[in-house]
């Protein structure tokens, strides 16, 4: 079986601009160990998407999905197919394709980095285009019951969805820095701390995450990954670290806009009852 230390799985939904932006800036970091699947979930083929994808010298296996997988469901997709003739990485990366590896030793700083022994998830420093904050760490510490509560009321319509969401992006605008002023347990070398979830446009997975029986296999067609990753990992003992010094930037909101739709914000609302009920039934 053939070995590479770093998989990258990118999941893209008819953004074929953003993909080769992508796929782009991970040739540009020239690292040899590696290889991408990129699963499409687009409406319709992207042929001229195949003959750019073969001018990018990285190794990468293009696969059209049969259907529209959701993101998780796309990447647990292409990781099965991986796997089929591969052996397991040192390191596999969940990704959308809005974001973009603008620092060329991002990988080299992945795989020589001494990480303590249970850790399950990486989260790395994603920085926002548009507002230039971190949107790491996506959540410090578990949520409380009554805060689950609170969410389902957010998401009873996309009404409700949209202004929570309009309110959540003018705070972070004023307040700066996401990040300052957490006070979270160091897992120590390089601001390193231990968090409860990395955010879902860039998750980094170890190799014990799966060898411990994590998976992909998201409970939601679309959204929630973020706490489905962060129980997996809690109920195998694992560890998920934010990583300041890895760095990525986001372009974010290309495959679902800014505001959500009829559609987006009903699967919004489903991902949060199936969050609840499967992990928040007893509070």
């Amino acid at each position: 079986m053939k070995m590479v230390e770093v998989l990258i799985i990118a999941v893209i939904y008819n953004t074929p601009d953003e993909a080769l932006r992508f796929l782009r800036s991970i040739e540009r970091c020239n690292f040899s160990s590696l290889k991408v699947v990129l699963v499409d979930n687009s409406d319709k083929g992207n042929d001229s998407l195949v003959q750019e994808i073969k001018k990018i010298n990285v190794d990468i296996n293009y696969m059209k999905s049969p259907e529209n997988l959701g993101y998780f469901g796309g990447a647990d997709y292409g990781l099965k197919y991986f796997l089929k003739e591969n052996a397991l990485p040192a390191w596999i990366l969940v990704n959308n394709v809005d974001i973009v590896f603008d620092r060329q030793d991002f990988f080299q700083k992945l795989v020589t980095t001494q990480w303590p022994d249970n850790t399950g998830v990486v989260a790395p420093a994603i920085i926002s285009h548009k507002w230039k904050t971190d949107t790491n760490p996506k959540i410090v510490t578990r949520y409380s019951g009554s805060k689950m509560k609170f969410y389902k009321l957010v998401c009873t319509n996309m009404l409700t969805q949209n202004a929570y969401m309009t309110l959540s992006y003018l705070k972070k605008k004023l307040s700066g820095s996401k990040n300052s002023g957490i006070n979270n347990k160091e897992s120590g070398g390089g601001g390193r701390k231990l968090i409860y979830a990395a955010h879902g446009s860039c998750m980094v997975f170890s190799r014990k995450y799966f060898e411990k029986g994590g998976n992909l296999q998201h409970i939601s067609f679309l959204f929630g990954e973020e706490i489905f990753v962060a129980e997996t990992a809690l109920s195998l003992n694992l560890e998920t670290v934010y990583d300041p010094e890895l760095i990525v930037s986001d372009f974010e909101h290309a495959s679902t806009g800014f505001f959500y739709s009829r559609k987006i914000a009903a699967y919004m609302k489903q991902s949060t009852l199936d969050i609840i009920e499967h992990y928040y039934k007893e509070s």
